[in-house]
């Protein structure tokens, strides 16, 4: 921890009393993750982009700021940075493609991102690949969906006669 001079007590922030996890700790990440998805749903691109870069100074490269920055990076229009950042995120966390390994949200959303990106960087192979992988992993629903693209309806119940 900091030496203050005495100046300030050391906590972490939230009056939890001194922090165990390092410089920076959980809740502090948990923190500036709402808040770069809050400026992101705003579009507020540029204080997202920076409170990201700064969470991947003071974090590392991890699984969630890696894939946090590929998203802002990709939404800003800088295509090959995501790439990068995925390429980055595939070498820490591999996706998984054997057996009956479901994926979640966050790597289907990989598999769509990298695609994208190969594809407006003019990369066919790279992208059918991350296509194809994207459309394997679709969740399967009960019931096939009809042909012709319409979603059925729920019938209501008839209504009653009392």
């Amino acid at each position: 921890m900091r030496d203050t001079g005495g100046i300030f007590p050391p906590h972490d922030g939230f009056g939890g009393g001194p922090s165990t996890e390092g410089p920076f700790g959980e809740r502090h990440r948990d923190f500036l993750l709402l808040t770069i998805y809050v400026y992101t749903r705003q579009e507020r691109l540029d204080r997202a982009s920076a409170l990201a870069e700064a969470l991947l100074v003071i974090d590392g490269p991890t699984k969630t700021t890696l894939f946090t920055v590929a998203v802002i990076d990709f939404l800003r229009g800088r295509v090959r940075r995501c790439r990068e950042r995925l390429v980055a995120l595939d070498r820490i966390d591999p996706l998984e493609s054997f057996g009956d390994v479901v994926p979640t949200k966050r790597e289907r959303m990989r598999s769509y991102l990298r695609a994208r990106c190969a594809r407006q960087l003019d990369m066919p192979e790279e992208a059918e690949r991350a296509l194809a992988r994207y459309l394997m992993t679709a969740p399967r629903s009960a019931e096939p969906a009809p042909l012709d693209g319409r979603k059925k309806r729920k019938s209501l119940p008839a209504p009653s006669s009392e």
